[in-house]
């Protein structure tokens, strides 16, 4: 999961919020809740908390046993918004 991923990365850097907050544009009480789960991040926000840390995203595709390319269910299109590219 991307939010572990990212609080690791930050505290073997040794960062503060504070300077997380600084670097990606992200008001500390935001970064907070997403350290929490308590909120989740869009897309260019956690790009943004990714950079911050020196790090960047990645996606990878799963081929099951049919062949057929499937989506993680973290990206699952039923709680997308097309209009908006908002989850």
């Amino acid at each position: 999961q991307a939010r572990l991923i990212l609080v690791k990365q930050r505290f073997q850097l040794n960062l503060s919020l504070r300077i997380i907050s600084d670097r990606s544009g992200i008001p500390i009480s935001t970064l907070s809740g997403y350290e929490v789960g308590k909120h989740h991040p869009s897309f260019v926000r956690l790009a943004a908390w990714a950079w911050a840390l020196g790090m960047t995203l990645g996606y990878s595709f799963k081929d099951n046993k049919s062949g057929e390319i499937t989506v993680p269910s973290a990206m699952d299109n039923s709680s997308f918004d097309r209009s908006s590219g908002i989850r």
